[in-house]
Parts: C-alpha cells; sequence; structure tokens
C-alpha cells in the first residue's frame, strides 16, 4: 500500500497511516469494497507495531471510513451511501375516505383536550439572545451545566470505537432493569468512599437520568392529595416536576447553613407533607452546604413524622473544597433517606446515567415502577461509561473538570470583588457551577435582567427557583460553560449595570408572572 511514515514528523504514527488511507480513498485509488492489509501485514510493511495499525484502522472505522471485525478483513466503505447522497423521495400516499357522509365533519364532536394540558407556567429561560443586535459577544451566565468544549470526544470516541470493533448483543438488548453490574460495583465503591455502605438494608438501581429517577420516586411515595417539601429557592427541575404533577407543595426558606429546620418542624405538624426533597451539599442554586447539626436534624424529624426524603446529590463525583458533612444517607440509621445521584453534570450528560440507592424494603417495588415506565436503560450507554472509568480516563476527567471549574470559580469572585459595587452580596461556594448575588432592597433581579440585556449579558432571576414565582433580590450567575475571557467580559459589563442601577434605582418590571 503506498502509505510512507515520517518518523521525524511530530504527528503520531496511527495517525499518518489514518490520513494516509484517507488519502488513497479520496483519490480513488481505494474504492467502496476494497480490502485493505490485515493489521499485521500493514505492520510489517511500514515496519511499525500491530497495535499503531489497529489504533489506525479503528479511527476509520470511526469515521466510518471502514469497515471491519476481529479475525476478518477491512473493507473500503461506500460514505456516500451512508451519508444519504442517494436519497430519494418517496409519493405520498393518497387520501383514504373512511366512509365520512359527503366529507363533511360538522356534526363530528371534536375532542376537548383542555381538562389534560399542563397550564402551570414551568422555570425556564425565553432565548434572550435571539433579539440581541449588539455587536459585543452574548455573555450567558444563566446555565448551570457542564461546558460541552471540555467534553472527553477524543476518548470517547477510542472507547465506543472499540466496543463496537467487538459488538456484544446485550449492548443493544432489554437488559436487567437494575443496571450493568459492573457499573453498579463503580458506584457502589463511590458510594462507600461517601460513607454510603450498601449491604442487606440498601439497594442500588440505574435509571435514565435524575428527573426520571425523582419522577419514579414521587409516583411511588405520594398518593393523590400528598404534599411535599421542598427548600425555597430550589432546583427548577424540582419545581417543573411537581407543577407538571399537579403536587402541593410547601416551600422550606433556605439559611446561610441550609434549610430552616424549625420552619420544616412546623410544616410537618401542620399540613403534615408527606415527602422532604433536599440537595443538601452545594445546594442549587444558593451553593449552601448544609450543615451537620440541621442534617441531623431533618432525618430525626423524618423519623418522627414517618416522612421518607430524597436527597439529591448532584455534585458527588464532581468535588469540592476543603471539608464536607456526610451525606443525609450516610447518616441514615432508620432507612428514611432515598439518594439520587448522576454522571451528568461531571461527565456527559445526553448518557443520562443516574443511580437511586435507596432502602431494600422498597427495592423491589422501585424496580417493578421502573420496569412499568421504562422497561430498560441504554446497556450501550452504560458500558461506554464504565469502560471509560475502567481505562482510567473517568479520574483523569474529572480531574481536569475540577480544576477548570475551580478557575472559573476563583476567577469569579475575584472579578466581582473588583467590579460590583459593596451593595451586592454573594458567598464563594466549595465547588458547582454558580454563584448565588443578592441586590441592596427594593431591588429586583427580573428587573435588573431587562437592563442587563440590553449590554448582552444574560442570567437567571431569583424568582426562577421560588416555589411561588415571586419576585426576589437573588439571582444565579453561572460560570461553569465560559471561558475565562468570557467571564471577564461579562462581569465587567454587569458591573456597570449594577453600579448604575444601585446608584439610581431600577424602573418597574410591570411585576407580576
Amino acid at each position: 500500500m503506498l502509505i510512507t511514515v515520517d518518523r521525524s514528523s511530530g504527528a503520531p504514527v496511527y495517525q499518518q497511516i489514518r490520513d494516509g488511507i484517507v488519502a488513497l480513498i479520496k483519490a480513488g485509488t481505494l474504492n467502496p469494497g476494497d480490502k485493505l492489509p490485515g493489521t499485521r501485514e500493514l505492520a510489517t510493511q511500514l515496519e511499525v507495531s500491530r497495535k499503531t495499525v489497529l489504533q489506525a484502522y479503528l479511527e476509520l472505522a470511526a469515521d466510518s471510513w471502514v469497515e471491519t471485525h476481529p479475525g476478518s478483513c477491512t473493507y473500503v466503505l461506500d460514505r456516500a451511501a451512508l451519508t444519504g447522497a442517494a436519497a430519494y423521495s418517496v409519493p405520498a400516499p393518497a387520501a383514504v375516505d373512511h366512509g365520512r357522509p359527503d366529507g363533511d365533519d360538522a356534526d363530528i364532536q371534536q375532542m376537548d383536550w383542555s381538562p389534560y394540558q399542563i397550564t402551570a407556567k414551568f422555570f425556564g429561560q425565553p432565548q434572550y439572545r435571539m433579539n440581541w443586535q449588539g455587536e459585543d459577544e452574548w455573555i450567558n451566565f444563566s446555565r448551570a451545566i457542564p461546558d460541552a468544549k471540555l467534553f472527553p470526544f477524543e476518548r470517547i470516541k477510542k472507547v465506543s470505537s472499540q466496543l463496537l470493533w467487538d459488538p456484544q448483543a446485550f449492548f443493544f438488548d432489554y437488559g436487567n432493569p437494575q443496571g450493568y453490574m459492573p457499573l453498579l460495583e463503580y458506584i457502589e465503591m463511590q458510594l462507600a468512599k461517601e460513607g454510603v455502605v450498601l449491604g442487606e438494608d440498601t439497594d442500588l438501581v440505574i435509571c435514565s437520568g435524575f428527573q426520571l429517577s425523582l419522577s419514579l420516586l414521587v409516583t411511588m411515595l405520594l398518593k393523590p392529595g400528598d404534599s411535599v417539601a421542598i427548600e425555597e429557592p430550589t432546583f427548577n427541575s424540582i419545581l417543573n416536576l411537581v407543577k407538571a404533577r399537579n403536587i402541593p407543595y410547601r416551600g422550606i426558606p433556605m439559611e446561610h447553613d441550609g434549610m430552616d429546620v424549625d420552619y420544616l418542624e412546623r410544616t410537618l405538624a401542620k399540613d403534615k407533607p408527606r415527602l422532604i426533597i433536599t440537595i443538601p451539599t452545594l445546594h442549587n442554586p444558593t451553593g449552601v452546604n448544609m450543615s451537620l447539626e440541621k442534617r441531623r436534624r431533618v432525618i430525626e424529624l423524618a423519623q418522627r413524622h414517618n416522612v421518607p426524603i430524597i436527597e439529591d446529590t448532584w455534585s458527588m463525583l464532581l468535588g469540592h473544597d476543603g471539608k464536607h458533612e456526610p451525606s443525609l444517607k450516610a447518616l441514615d440509621g432508620g432507612a428514611h433517606v432515598i439518594q439520587i445521584g448522576s454522571f451528568s453534570k461531571c461527565f456527559l450528560p445526553g448518557t443520562r446515567v443516574a443511580w437511586v440507592a435507596l432502602p431494600a424494603a422498597m427495592g423491589m417495588s422501585f424496580l417493578k415502577a421502573k420496569r412499568a415506565m421504562d422497561r430498560s436503560d441504554s446497556y450501550f450507554l452504560q458500558t461506554i461509561v464504565n469502560e471509560f472509568i475502567k481505562k482510567g480516563f473517568m479520574e483523569l476527567h474529572l480531574r481536569k473538570m475540577e480544576r477548570i471549574y475551580r478557575g472559573r470559580r476563583e476567577l469569579m469572585d475575584e472579578l466581582m470583588r473588583a467590579h460590583f459595587p459593596s451593595e451586592v452580596s454573594w458567598k464563594k461556594p466549595a465547588g458547582g457551577f454558580s454563584y448565588w448575588v443578592g441586590l441592596p432592597e427594593p431591588l429586583n433581579s427580573r428587573a435588573l435582567l431587562k437592563e442587563a440585556l440590553k449590554v448582552g449579558v444574560e442570567f437567571a432571576p431569583g424568582n426562577y427557583f421560588y416555589v411561588s414565582g415571586r419576585d426576589t433580590n437573588y439571582f444565579r450567575l453561572a460560570f461553569s460553560t465560559l471561558t475565562q475571557p468570557q467571564i471577564r467580559q461579562g462581569i465587567k459589563r454587569l458591573g456597570k449595570v449594577l453600579k448604575r442601577v444601585v446608584k439610581g434605582g431600577l424602573p418597574d418590571d410591570g411585576g407580576g408572572e
């Protein structure tokens, strides 16, 4: 094969082999269906290791240049056919007359769907950027999610290519509803490091993301008319779920060290909610860590009132600065706590891999409910996550993410101190993706947002995180998806707006929802 390897080049040898074969395909020297030399044959010809050629073939297969199988041959693929270059159109079928008299629908009673519609307002951000006419770059501080620019695509491609090199039937079959066992073992090990030891009293189940896990649990734990106690403010996806399901809810105010437990105690006695949902560590949106004393009191109240707790541990794998308190699940001696964790915030959100650690008495019922709603999860996606872990890539990725997010978090604090007026307050969180920033009263964040949008800066106003959707003088500034230059530019612009409005006030934003 007409391929040369330049060992003085800075390019990896496997990449040179891959590029050489692509060049031969593009030049027409290799055509669809042509057989490539075996890995041992080409390695001997080029005087390289067989592993190097294998890596080149894996790269070609991942990019759909070739198709290969272990123990078989490797052939050039017809990429034009794969990408639909020879697409054709299918004529639309003729309309079928099902016997309606004279084709007149006037007397047919139409279905009234209004009783089934979700009328509650969801907590989501409009597409403000679409209306931006300015020359400066639009800076969006509203999204507290992983930075897609940091996704480990090359390593994911390597892992998935190797899996598909020798595909197994179980990758794409209905799997065990509990989840892929090797991945369950890894999660169990991570939970043990956090003080949650699984045994006869606790079951572990993998689910398709936090939201589905929470929805399943709410379905099981609440009867019609039952209410739920949730923190105020709280993660807007929790609010959206209870609104969509028309579940009555009671907001528990947040304090500097977690939810107001005295308020929770009065609420449990008076309103008798049948479920508590909490984010005790790196609370979203406030960034607060619940104190150890409050964690113990919450569990004691749950025991006294026989109320289950759902604990969201979204940040468990992300890591954070300094010592952190044990999770509620680790402190739970009476099997009252159900813990939900996820890979979404530390790895690839689209894999939708989460887990639920719950009392063994609920384990089988939860599996039945999961199977009824979701049948099974994607074993292939779980296998990709597990292989990424096995190769040591996950640990490297988590270290990198922790370092980058910490750098952005430190920069945000430094810049806000430099550009925000002294009347604006915040507390630097120990981790996570965002800051919870307070305005001096009577200013409110929704009116501030209107002013910030004029200079190309967006953030999440506080009313998006409150049970009532009420105006508030707090707002969330997320840094996770922004580069350091974007953070510098955005905070500088927002600082100018804040200095102006703190000095001169804000126009009325119209009030209400």
